[in-house]
């Protein structure tokens, strides 16, 4: 299949673009802080989806390779595959828009992301932190933190870090973003929310493929945030991540709950957090060491 040749851009044109295309991306997220707009104006997606070819993942899965870097086409709400046979991407950037919305970071946090893959989000947000900010950047990839260590190097705010972001010590972050599925909360994470921290992942139950455990969770991304009467927690978005790599597995009775859950509906009830048994109160999805709730 032949392609268009790249559209030539000068800076002015490509700074447009970018405008124009973060604030179709905020409109489209129903996006509420202007922050996030600018944010995604700023940054420019085409430095951290790797050499050419680059793969765009279009309706139904089907992968349009686009030989030599085109600027123009980075700027689409559309997932570019970033490590294939891991079914990696960078990530649709109306769904991020959304939930970076939900998370309110602010100027001078102090941020985790986990699952950054080559940085696109992790860019974004510190833009929002700002220079007085930190960010931690977490990828399980080798090569693909290799790659956001180099395309994050304009933001010395930002830490990369070669490493499991299901074990990471989160001693100090203010806020938590995760760019991948689990099954259940891990201990640095429910640590981190008893320390104060606001936790945005998504949570959803493995699908599964011959009736095994496929790459792919969807469910929900929820926003665990503490306050003054305990911890809130609200739904956010439907989502569908692939799962964490390295997770310990859950049992059979876990996951077939989990399913249970999401598949009843009740998603947008879940109104708080609980850490520990859930006692006599109305449950989403309940665990021994922590409970969503109604």
């Amino acid at each position: 299949m032949t392609s268009l040749p790249p559209l030539p851009a000068t800076p002015e044109e490509l700074a447009f673009l970018r405008r124009a295309y973060a604030h179709q991306v905020c409109h489209r997220a129903e996006v509420s802080d202007p922050r996030v707009a600018a944010a995604f104006a700023r940054v420019a997606r085409e430095a951290f989806l790797g050499p050419p070819p680059w793969r765009l993942i279009q309706e139904h899965g089907r992968v349009r390779e686009i030989p030599e870097p085109d600027p123009a086409l980075a700027y689409q709400d559309a997932l570019f595959a970033l490590a294939p046979k891991l079914f990696l991407n960078n990530g649709q950037p109306s769904l991020h828009a959304r939930l970076l919305d939900a998370l309110g970071l602010f100027e001078g946090a102090r941020v985790a992301h986990l699952g950054a893959g080559t940085g696109y989000y992790t860019a974004i947000v510190a833009e929002l932190v700002g220079p007085s900010g930190h960010v931690l950047a977490v990828e399980h990839e080798a090569r693909l933190a290799a790659d956001a260590r180099e395309a994050l190097a304009p933001w010395p705010q930002v830490e990369v870090v070669h490493g499991d972001g299901l074990a990471t010590d989160l001693d100090g972050v203010e806020a938590i973003y995760v760019s991948f599925a689990v099954e259940d909360y891990p201990p640095p994470w429910r640590a981190a929310i008893a320390a104060g921290a606001r936790l945005l992942a998504p949570l959803g139950a493995r699908a599964l493929v011959d009736g095994a455990p496929g790459p792919w969770a969807a469910g929900a991304a929820f926003l665990i945030a503490p306050d003054a009467e305990g911890v809130a927690a609200r739904y956010v978005s439907p989502a569908r991540f692939v799962c964490a790599q390295g997770a310990e597995p859950v049992s059979p009775d876990h996951r077939a709950r989990l399913a249970r859950a999401f598949a009843e509906g009740r998603p947008s009830q879940v109104r708080g957090f609980v850490l520990g048994p859930a006692g006599e109160r109305d449950v989403f999805f309940a665990t021994p060491e922590w409970a969503l709730v109604c």
